[in-house]
């Protein structure tokens, strides 16, 4: 079973729906994107929030530390 996803593009159009329907369905979900103000509004107990550009190798890393930190990831949603 799917425990996390991470879903990139969070911040609006089908990546923020995305990640709400996930966490309304029981999942954990990552949601990350480069619009930080746009994050906090989806921020919930299910829904963890990440600000990455994934143009910038340090923002990637920083996400992959905290993707192992959180329990590592189950599914990726692009």
């Amino acid at each position: 079973m799917v425990k996390r996803v991470l879903v990139t593009g969070a911040s609006s159009g089908i990546g923020r729906a995305t990640a709400l329907l996930l966490a309304e369905h029981g999942r954990e979900v990552l949601a990350v994107a480069r619009r930080e103000d746009r994050l906090a509004d989806i921020a919930s107990e299910r829904i963890q929030t990440v600000v990455c550009d994934v143009t910038r190798d340090e923002d990637v890393q920083a996400l992959r530390d905290v993707a192992a930190k959180s329990g590592g990831v189950s599914a990726l949603v692009n």
